[in-house]
């Protein structure tokens, strides 16, 4: 069985979208090929445009305009794109957004995300798109996921050693002996997590996370 970070990865291929192509916070693809930063610039401000295909979004403009928007100079975690379009992701300290923004209105970070980044930079609290927190503990070379209490009891996983980017952690099997993986990506400053197999509490864990803001 394909790990769930596995199914997002064969669901997003390299090149353009079709329309109708979601971009939303629960669906943001998590496919590395794609996935890169870059800074909002040129404009005061850089708005959030729905993928309702319904209405003719995101090619419709004005009419399918989010309240969330990105100041100038905010960095963006980019995915896939769709015409004139790229699907963004941003987090703001408490809480994520997700949606179509005007390619025009990006620029590449000048300096690409490390593909084997040190522990210091996975290690600490995380925030999720709903304000859902996680912690990444350094445990000598390893690293550790600490979850709210009850979120996944009896499942919770094992430290392991990141490779590159890339963390597999695995929990214990449940009840009916399935499997507990956990397949994390660290994208600059960006968390990206699937979960498969951990149960409802566990799977609600995945998507992408962001440092939270500081008090």
């Amino acid at each position: 069985m394909l790990s769930g970070l596995a199914l997002l990865l064969a669901a997003a291929g390299p090149g353009p979208e079709t329309s109708g192509t979601p971009c939303r916070a629960g669906s943001f693809p998590a496919d590395l090929a794609q996935l890169g930063q870059a800074r909002v610039v040129g404009i005061p401000r850089g708005s959030f445009l729905s993928d309702d295909d319904m209405q003719g979004c995101p090619e419709a403009g004005e009419s399918c305009r989010m309240h969330a928007y990105v100041g100038t100079g905010g960095t963006v975690l980019t995915g896939r794109r769709h015409d004139r379009f790229t699907c963004v992701w941003f987090h703001d300290g408490r809480t994520g957004t997700a949606g179509w923004m005007r390619s025009a209105e990006l620029a590449p970070q000048a300096a690409p995300f490390s593909r084997d980044p040190p522990l210091s930079a996975w290690a600490g609290d995380w925030r999720g798109p709903t304000g859902e927190a996680l912690t990444l503990r350094a445990e000598g070379d390893r690293l550790g996921l600490v979850v709210p209490a009850g979120r996944m009891p009896g499942r919770e996983p094992g430290a392991a050693r990141p490779a590159g980017n890339r963390l597999s952690l695995s929990g214990p099997p449940g009840a009916a002996g399935e499997a507990c993986r956990l397949e994390l990506a660290l994208v600059g400053q960006f968390l990206v997590l699937a979960a498969d197999g951990c149960g409802a509490d566990g799977t609600a864990l995945r998507g992408i996370y962001g440092r939270p803001r500081p008090r």
